[in-house]
């Protein structure tokens, strides 16, 4: 038999199952699908219906298909007459036995190894992804039943694998990987068809063969226009990979390494987020926090859901939620924060339980969703409603001070010390267990200095470069970088205290009081909140952005502080107390303050800080105070004698206030569940006694 005899045979016997299913209308794109489902298919849309291992001529290829396509449309009509097919305004509606399935076009998912047990915890000791130092963009490979993720630090980023059988990560070393240097926050996608992964880093776009260990540079893509817009999805039927950034939507064949723009969007440019829904072969875009719409993808054309569409908001500058598609579920989850799930086939969404998640990737190897939650690994199952934690955080260790120091001695009293430190910016390293202090300084820049808690003596750190800042400045320690961040309300430094390095990194925003910044570090999303005047700013080291997160409520200025009893930005305006919900994005107004008065007025506190073992934010002006977030009440502390210094920080090896400066030059401890204080280094002048 010649090879078009074949050809001929298999067309036909298609043809003959296709019609034996009794549809009431030739779908072209259907019987596609159905000869896609039967046959080997190599890549995308038109070679959907070729068989491998066949060499025909095209041409002849094409008239044969054509003439069996015409036959199969008469016969039909000849059947069932002339009706015709109505189309619902939303997701028009799918026979049982054309219903398009991810099953046939989607390589089924790896299964895991007899004896492994993918419930049952990785080590805690295991290396893993520094996810803090900036964004983890991640994505779920089939083939291999791995996450693969890209870790995106300051420089570059890392390349891990995450094994959802043995629950254990694996540092990938590639000899080149996407976005080195780091250009733009890097998104990815996995290829089925190709078993590849796909990343775009700004510049350019990768693939990553998990196998070979290797990313491949391809060209650039056409629609990238800011790094937290672009959203994309891979589409298993055509075996093409669908991305939106702008207001057009664009198709990739990693296979040719060719873009084409496939649509215009009808959401507003860079505000949408998009999912394959296999329960109704549409590409779903939920887009301007407000709608859905969906996207025939044989067909070309967009369609609006009539559901009412809930509001999800993402804060700190993410504009778009997640949208995550759910096989077995057959929901689309949209998430950022709290979580919603959509139903296509039904047209309708479902609400979700506020702990529901995380929503990272789909694991297809074990049926449910696996997301990161810091350090840790969570699986979630969206039928069960069950969490499983499938790696614990590495335990948090506290610096301890070494066998032997004697932190509530004083140190030496004729020991080299901050010639200016009544104004100086402090903030408490709590990796090197050491209080960082930027003093000004008769030159430009101001000098650098640390102090022990654990020996109670400074160093002169004398870094090649130090920060010439202007005005009044604020630090605060950046626990997931490492580093300490100062602002003076124009420029922006970071600190490396174990490199001994001064950074200088993008300029803070321009404020309408640039100079009373107050900063405050956020341990959950991992940034910097800074309050400029009345503008709440966030700063994300690991990508070096400032962000306007929202308008202030108070008059002037205030201080901050982030309070982890309530999980939130306490801010001390003066005369009015305000609580900032950064997961939501909202203001709550807390019990004012009474007792930072000058004459009639109202006057900001000298000092905040937060008292991670007493559970109170304390302040200080002159008279001093603690306010307890969860009974919003305000404590007046007239039991401890003396006044706090003018700049304090929370020594966590020692669990007590360390304040440095005021009129002598001395540093003080302060416990407040003792109400005790220690002196740990006396003043140079007079001995003062606090």
């Amino acid at each position: 038999m010649t090879e078009r005899d074949v050809f001929e045979s298999r067309l036909h016997a298609a043809l003959v199952r296709h019609v034996a299913n009794g549809p009431t209308e030739f779908d072209a794109f259907a019987f596609a699908r159905t000869v896609a489902a039967k046959e080997p298919r190599r890549r995308g849309l038109a070679a959907a219906l070729a068989w491998r291992r066949l060499a025909f001529p095209r041409r002849s290829w094409a008239l044969l298909l054509l003439a069996g396509l015409l036959a199969a449309m008469v016969g039909g009509a000849l059947l069932v007459g002339s009706q015709q097919r109505r189309l619902p305004a939303v997701v028009p509606p799918v026979a049982p036995s054309v219903a398009p399935s991810i099953a046939p076009s989607v390589a089924p998912a790896f299964v895991c190894p007899a004896g492994t047990n993918p419930d049952k915890p990785g080590p805690v000791d295991q290396a893993r992804p520094v996810i803090g130092d900036g964004i983890a963009a991640m994505v779920f490979d089939r083939h291999a039943g791995r996450v693969v993720l890209l870790a995106q630090l300051l420089e570059g980023v890392e390349t891990w694998t995450f094994d959802v059988c043995t629950n254990a990560w694996t540092r990938r070393h590639p000899e080149q990987e996407p976005g080195s240097p780091l250009s733009e926050a890097t998104h990815t996608i996995y290829d089925v068809d190709s078993n590849a992964t796909i990343a775009i880093d700004g510049a350019s776009t990768w693939v990553y063969d998990l196998a070979a260990d290797t990313w491949t540079r391809m060209r650039a893509a056409p629609i990238v226009r800011q790094w937290n817009t672009l959203t994309w999805t891979y589409d298993p039927v055509s075996g093409l990979v669908f991305a939106a950034d702008t207001s057009e939507l664009w198709s990739y064949d990693v296979e040719t390494d060719t873009w084409a723009l496939i649509s215009a969007a009808p959401w507003t440019a860079g505000r949408a987020s998009l999912a394959y829904d296999a329960s109704v072969d549409r590409i779903v875009a939920y887009a301007d926090s407000q709608d859905m719409w969906l996207f025939d993808i044989r067909t070309g054309t967009w369609s609006k859901s009539g559901a009412d569409t809930p509001e999800v908001v993402c804060g700190m500058g993410w504009p778009n939620p997640s949208t995550v598609y759910d096989e077995v579920a057959e929901r689309t989850v949209v998430s950022c924060g709290i979580p919603v799930a959509y139903d296509a086939s039904a047209d309708r969404w479902e609400s979700m339980a506020d702990d529901a998640g995380p929503f990272g990737v789909y694991d297809a190897t074990n049926g449910r969703f696996v997301g990161l939650e810091d350090e840790a690994v969570v699986a979630f199952d969206q039928k069960t409603r069950e969490r499983i934690v499938l790696l614990e955080p590495t335990p948090s260790v506290a610096f301890a001070c070494p066998p032997g120091s004697t932190p509530d001695t004083p140190g030496p009293v004729d020991q080299e010390r901050p010639a200016r430190n009544a104004s100086a910016a402090i903030a408490f390293d709590r990796r090197a267990g050491r209080i960082v202090l930027l003093a000004p300084s008769a030159g430009a820049a101001a000098e650098t200095w640390t102090f022990d808690v654990c020996s109670n003596e400074y160093a002169r750190m004398r870094p090649a470069r130090e920060p010439a800042l202007s005005g009044a400045s604020h630090l605060v320690y950046d626990g997931d970088s490492g580093v300490t961040i100062a602002t003076d309300g124009r420029t922006t430094w970071a600190y490396d205290l174990r490199a001994n390095t001064w950074t200088q990194m993008s300029d803070a925003p321009a404020a309408a009081d640039p100079a009373a910044p107050s900063l405050a570090f956020d341990p959950v999303s991992g940034v910097v909140i800074a309050a400029f005047g009345r503008e709440l700013w966030s700063y994300d080291f690991g990508n070096d952005l400032w962000t306007l997160v929202s308008e202030a409520p108070w008059l002037g200025s205030a201080l901050l502080a982030y309070d982890a009893s309530v999980d939130r930005i306490v801010a001390d305006a003066g005369s009015e107390t305000w609580l900032y919900d950064i997961r939501s994005g909202t203001w709550s107004r807390g019990t004012d303050p009474t007792f930072c008065a000058w004459g009639m007025a109202m006057v900001l506190p000298d000092v905040i800080v937060y008292d991670e073992a007493a559970k109170r934010t304390v302040v200080s002006c002159g008279t001093r105070a603690a306010y307890d977030a969860t009974a919003d009440r305000w404590e007046f502390m007239t039991d401890i004698p003396g006044s706090f210094p003018s700049s304090m920080a929370f020594d966590i090896a020692n669990e007590r206030l360390v304040g440095i400066g005021e009129i002598q030059d001395g540093v003080f401890a302060f416990d407040l569940a003792t109400r005790e204080q220690i002196i740990l280094l006396e003043p140079v002048r007079g001995r003062a006694t606090p």
